[in-house]
């Protein structure tokens, strides 16, 4: 006899979201240590168009990150408007290169992605998030002792 199983009402898969494991090669690793000590951040160019269109953004400094965070303390409104500002926020810190555009200071980067669309805003928001994955991914004591470190020579008797 075969066993009847209840319906299911909701047609919409249900997906939890994944996390992917972040791997980055390790000629990448070395170009980030060396940015990071000898430049005190990190930048990756990230193409948004494949072979047409390049952004380069970098990782925030403390004090960059001290900066939002004062600022997003005086930000009232709906969950969207904050998150929405403190994209801008983050953008205007990192945010080094869009296409042909070099920006030199944050006050320039703001004004230029005011006029954005969202969906770009949405899109190179993401990109600086994976990038500071990265950037925690390649920052594991071990990494850092495998670039900078040599491996002791083997005593011979």
């Amino acid at each position: 006899m075969d066993e009847k199983k209840p319906e299911n009402k909701n047609t919409q898969a249900t997906i939890a979201p994944v996390i992917p494991q972040i791997k980055v090669s390790i000629k990448e690793t070395e170009r980030i240590l060396d940015q990071i000590f000898a430049d005190g951040f990190a930048t990756i160019e990230f193409e948004i168009v494949p072979n047409k269109f390049k952004v380069v953004v970098r990782s925030l400094s403390a004090a960059q990150q001290l900066q939002i965070e004062e600022y997003m303390n005086s930000v009232e409104g709906s969950s969207a408007f904050v998150l929405h500002t403190y994209t801008i926020q983050v953008l205007m810190y990192t945010l080094l290169a869009y296409g042909d555009k070099k920006f030199e200071d944050p006050i320039e980067v703001e004004t230029f992605i005011n006029d954005q669309p969202s969906i770009i805003l949405d899109k190179l928001i993401k990109i600086q998030n994976s990038f500071e994955q990265q950037l925690k991914h390649v920052l594991q004591f071990e990494k850092i002792n495998d670039h900078f470190f040599e491996m002791p020579s083997t005593l011979k008797k």
